[in-house]
């Protein structure tokens, strides 16, 4: 129960922030370009139309530029916001991405059902979700640039991820006792969690490769940090020295310095920190599920520790030691990634006044490589 509260309160306060973010951006652009908000909100429907429906999004901004009654503004912008929604169809390949998606979760909840039945709401919601979110995906395609260092960084993330989901079947699969969840709670957030590491994975191929460098070496940094800590105890996150995370965070500060220098933004320290942050927390979940599973003697030390084994129910020692660190390494999959994600954004403030000097060293370095 406490797993669930604190991801909770971790979520409600990062949609939060979302939200006011993405209202605080909506007004500044309503005054910066002069529109009223039903002009605003058919202007971001249509924009983000495919080539092919892009004139047809022109002629419905200008249709509603003749438009003065405000009753009938918001009437026009409700009908051609939801012609825009709907996908083209000319595009077979949403219906088969929908198609395979079904089929590829069904199967996957078959399977789970007759192996690892504690897992089964996990894979069930995972599926169904992730099966949407790729057929919205294809249906209304956005033309962003795509790096290939940013597909090999999310290539690396769903394996990664996936490494995750297969450690956590392995260990309900062999301890049914760690996987025991009456309310259902541990797979839902479990689900969350993996959909939003498979969405970001999903967005990594379209952002700025010198960010996508700085924080691959941030996260390799991580993960040597806590490797040698973590091969060594076998004790999964709790018992990693808290040196090693102060060291961890360092690495990710240092890293978030030169890519804010280079880009000349404090985003992109942000955005080094949150993509080394996922990663390493990735690593750190591997890692102590790794150590978790490979212990064979479980012990109890803590008073506290022993009074929730006797109240449990069960008698399997290893399952209930194995979930007991399943959820805080659950857990470090949320609170890593956000606070590697505010480490980099004061690692950015530090860099972005950096940019001048650093430009004036590259015009330096080029001057001399022609002369």
């Amino acid at each position: 129960m406490l797993l669930l509260m604190v991801f909770v309160t971790l979520l409600v306060a990062c949609l939060a922030v979302v939200v006011a973010g993405w209202v605080a951006r909506v007004r500044h652009e309503i005054r910066r370009r002069e529109l009223d908000l039903p002009a605003y909100l058919l202007d971001v429907a249509t924009r983000l139309l495919p080539a092919e429906r892009r004139e047809w999004g022109a002629a419905m901004r200008a249709e509603l530029a003749h438009i003065d009654h405000g009753p009938a503004r918001w009437s026009f912008t409700a009908g051609a916001t939801w012609a825009a929604a709907l996908p083209s169809p000319r595009r077979p390949a949403v219906f088969v991405v929908a198609g395979l998606g079904t089929l590829v979760s069904g199967a996957a909840a078959v399977a789970a059902y007759r192996f690892v039945p504690e897992a089964l709401l996990f894979v069930v919601t995972t599926g169904v979700v992730l099966t949407g979110y790729l057929t919205v995906r294809v249906a209304w395609p956005v033309s962003t640039p795509v790096v290939r260092s940013g597909r090999l960084f999310g290539v690396v993330m769903l394996l990664g991820t996936a490494g995750c989901v297969a450690a956590v079947c392995y260990a309900v699969r062999t301890h049914p006792a760690a996987g025991r969840d009456p309310a259902r709670l541990f797979n839902m957030v479990l689900a969350v969690v993996v959909i939003g590491y498979v969405v970001l994975a999903a967005r990594a191929r379209r952002a700025d490769f010198r960010v996508l460098g700085w924080a691959a070496v941030a996260a390799t940094g991580c993960a040597a940090v806590w490797a040698v800590p973590a091969l060594s105890r076998p004790l999964g996150v709790d018992g990693l020295p808290e040196s090693t995370f102060l060291a961890a965070g360092a690495v990710i500060l240092l890293a978030a310095v030169p890519a804010a220098a280079v880009t000349g933004t404090w985003r992109a320290g942000g955005r080094v920190g949150l993509w080394s942050g996922l990663l390493a927390a990735l690593a750190v979940f591997l890692l102590g599920m790794l150590n978790t599973l490979a212990d064979q003697a479980y012990v109890l030390d803590n008073p506290d520790d022993v009074i929730a084994f006797d109240r449990s129910g069960t008698a399997d020692l290893a399952g209930f030691v194995i979930g007991d660190n399943l959820g805080g390494l659950v857990l470090a999959l949320v609170w890593i990634p956000v606070v590697a994600t505010s480490l980099g954004l004061l690692g950015g403030a530090l860099g972005a006044g950096l940019h001048p000097r650093y430009r004036r060293t590259r015009d330096l370095a080029a001057e001399l490589m022609r002369g």
